[in-house]
């Protein structure tokens, strides 16, 4: 019965997300590990096809507001809303492209297969990937311009065409939100182009997008509104809304300069060691 109950939920939801938007609604979470609190008390509501920064310093959060929205760590309390319904309820509602150090790029696999990664939760239980699987596939890597390298493996690649990689992954499970975890870091001008140029058709087709970056430049250039973070939520809104001085000295200390009225950030050092490490008091 327990089962039962479980499946006609599921299916229930299937039938919701055909005719609601992809709203995301966080109230009041919380998130720690152990003692160390990792997020406090966050809100915020993103509606369907919007753009969004996420922006914060090193030990932030970003990573774990990222993980806690797919399900891989749990919530202290508070809720997440996709649909109106608990995160979760649809498996492939939300992909995620972590960061490039969570990878284990020397597995034995090629790109092909990694991809096709994307399709599993879409397919019946003991079932074998079809036809249609393979060309959403196909299309996917079009999509980030390395169809070609489809039968190569990953360990081969570049960090450029890994992140590409990673990113046609997400768009396979055909996801209604996708959040990516700092794809800008450590590629070439091109794949951040590519990156830059998937986004303007994720809006296009309604995908909610959540990228944590490190660059304000792009984030205000790119994004039509930021979530600035610091284990508590500092600022939600448009980028010129965001980014004033208050609000980034909350965020970066520090880390942030200001010059002729423009934000820059210096990471060169963990936030600990900032100050012994320029000769400040």
């Amino acid at each position: 019965m327990k089962n039962s109950n479980f499946l006609f939920k599921k299916n229930n939801f299937k039938k919701a997300r055909l005719n609601t938007e992809a709203r995301l609604e966080v109230e009041n979470i919380n998130v720690s590990y152990g003692k160390n609190i990792a997020l406090d008390n966050i809100s915020f509501v993103v509606e369907e096809g919007e753009n969004i920064a996420l922006i914060g310093p090193n030990g932030a959060g970003k990573s774990t507001l990222f993980k806690a929205l797919v399900g891989l760590i749990p919530l202290d309390s508070g809720k997440i809303l996709i649909h109106g319904f608990p995160a979760g309820y649809h498996i492939d509602c939300v992909a995620y492209v972590p960061q490039k150090e969570e990878i284990d790029w020397m597995f034995p696999i090629t790109v092909f297969e990694v991809v096709l990664m994307g399709r599993y939760s879409n397919l019946k239980t003991f079932s074998k990937p079809q036809k249609k699987d393979s060309e959403i596939v196909f299309s996917s890597l079009e999509k980030m311009g390395i169809k070609e390298l489809a039968h190569e493996k990953i360990s081969e690649l570049s960090g450029g065409q890994q992140q590409k990689v990673f990113i046609a992954r997400a768009i396979a499970q055909r996801p209604h939100i996708l959040l990516m975890d700092e794809p800008f870091t450590g590629v070439d001008l091109s794949t951040k182009e590519t990156i830059l140029s998937f986004l303007n058709d994720s809006k296009k087709n309604k995908i909610t997008v959540i990228v944590a970056i490190h660059d304000l430049n792009i984030a205000a250039k790119n994004f039509e509104k930021v979530i600035l973070l610091n284990k508590k939520l500092i600022s939600f809104g448009k980028p010129a809304e965001v980014f004033i001085k208050s609000n980034l000295n909350k965020a970066f200390g520090d880390q942030i300069m200001f010059l002729n009225g423009m934000a820059f950030l210096d990471e060169c050092c963990p936030p600990d060691d900032y100050k012994k490490n320029v000769g400040g008091l």
